[in-house]
């Protein structure tokens, strides 16, 4: 059987067309918010007359929601490379395809959190990281060794933080002490003042530090996801080293 029979048979599957149709979902909801995000941002600051929204009234929340939805979208594109490069090569368990539905579906609601509380885009990054270990789990079980695309996979993590782990436990762990104010207090203490800050200060500062976290914490990982650790390292994500799979799976399923 060659391995076009075998995408198409997954293509076909109820499930593989709901990971196609929340795709399509994650892009062009994701897409709408980082637009909206821009124009608030831009619009604010340099368009005489602009109305923002009250639900947009802090021009900064709009430049967050646009960086976060960009992050969003750039892991959507790489899942969707992924997906393709096994989709087609090997038949997908209903377990397998569940769980493409779920880091879908996860994706989607990570758009609404995240554009409700940008704080929360480390932990949602990091339930995904879980989802992912899930699917790579259920990927290595499911595909036999031999297939020339299961080691090309299973060496691939998104948002691909294997060895990076704890460092996005210790960026929750940073995110936590901003949001509550403890960064705040620890520098207070560390250079003392006879000024006592009003918490209308404390709570701009907290705010301002937040905003300057998760901008650069979306920006850290679109470059992250989209170069060096995975685009860069991983064939599969270039229309070359795919070709070359492909040829190397027909030749994998001659041998039936």
């Amino acid at each position: 059987m060659k391995h076009t029979a075998v995408g198409e048979l997954n293509a076909r599957t109820g499930l593989g067309s709901a990971v196609s149709a929340l795709s399509k979902l994650v892009l062009s909801l994701n897409i709408l918010v980082a637009v909206a995000g821009a124009v608030v941002f831009f619009g604010d600051r340099y368009w005489p007359g602009f109305s923002v929204p009250s639900a947009f009234e802090d021009y900064q929340g709009g430049l967050v929601g646009a960086v976060s939805a960009s992050y969003i979208i750039v892991l959507n594109a790489a899942y969707d490379r992924y997906y393709e490069a096994y989709a087609r090569a090997t038949e997908l368990t209903t377990v397998g395809h569940s769980i493409d539905v779920g880091v879908k579906v996860g994706l989607v609601v990570a758009t609404i959190v995240v554009q409700a509380e940008p704080a929360t885009i480390v932990l949602v990054t990091l339930l995904l990281y879980c989802l992912d270990l899930v699917r790579l789990w259920e990927l290595a079980r499911s595909t036999d060794s031999e297939n020339p695309i299961h080691r090309p996979l299973v060496k691939v993590w998104i948002p691909n933080c294997r060895r990076h782990t704890y460092r996005l436990v210790l960026l929750l762990v940073t995110q936590v002490l901003i949001a509550t104010g403890a960064i705040y207090a620890i520098a207070h203490w560390v250079v003392p003042s006879t000024d006592v800050p009003t918490a209308a200060e404390v709570e701009h500062f907290t705010e301002l530090n937040l905003i300057v976290f998760d901008v650069w914490f979306a920006l850290y990982l679109i470059v992250r996801v989209q170069t060096k650790s995975i685009v860069v390292r991983h064939r599969i994500f270039s229309q070359r080293g795919l070709r070359d799979l492909d040829d190397a799976v027909d030749k994998y399923y001659e041998r039936d």
